[in-house]
């Protein structure tokens, strides 16, 4: 499968395929709020979300203009940003996620990240580790182990992280 990709930032008509990413299978599975979820609700949500200037939303397409996937980047109230990612299922395993997330991170221009992925979704755990991003926490959720990650990226475009231990680490340039 050939890799070629290019992001954007969301827009008005790309509501009806993030609503199907949405209430995919999986995407539900991995997500804290995992009830499915009606289109009046999605398009509230959808069109405070691209106004939102705390939110930056990309959407992941092919070379043919198929969409992959999206990343969503959500200020805090601490100084980093959450980030929620998804792929479609055609494009699951294909090796796409972790050039998505790495491309995102660098259009969006920001430093610190939080990820809350479930420890039964391995597949995420590993694109997040590659990523540089480092365990903090677990928590609880729905009867459910959730694992929090974290990554600074420093304004001279080096990644620093602090481990468990209060040390810093410096991982490199993207």
């Amino acid at each position: 499968m050939d890799k070629r990709f290019y992001l954007r930032k969301a827009k008005l008509d790309d509501i009806n395929i993030v609503y199907e990413l949405r209430n995919d299978e999986l995407v539900r599975h991995n997500s804290i709020n995992q009830d499915k979820i009606s289109f009046d609700t999605h398009k509230e949500w959808f069109l405070k979300t691209i106004n939102d200037e705390n939110v930056k939303f990309y959407l992941a397409f092919s070379d043919n203009d198929e969409f992959i996937g999206q990343v969503r980047f959500a200020k805090q109230e601490n100084f980093f940003w959450e980030v929620s990612m998804s792929i479609v299922a055609k494009y699951r395993g294909g090796g796409y996620s972790l050039d998505i997330l790495y491309s995102a991170i660098d259009l969006s221009g920001l430093e610190n990240f939080l990820a809350y992925i479930f420890s039964d979704n391995i597949a995420s755990l590993k694109i997040f580790q590659k990523a540089g991003f480092y365990f903090s926490k677990e928590n609880k959720i729905n009867q459910r182990t959730i694992v929090v990650y974290h990554k600074k990226k420093c304004k001279n475009g080096n990644i620093e992280n602090i481990d468990n231990n209060g040390q810093k680490q410096l991982d490199g340039a993207l």
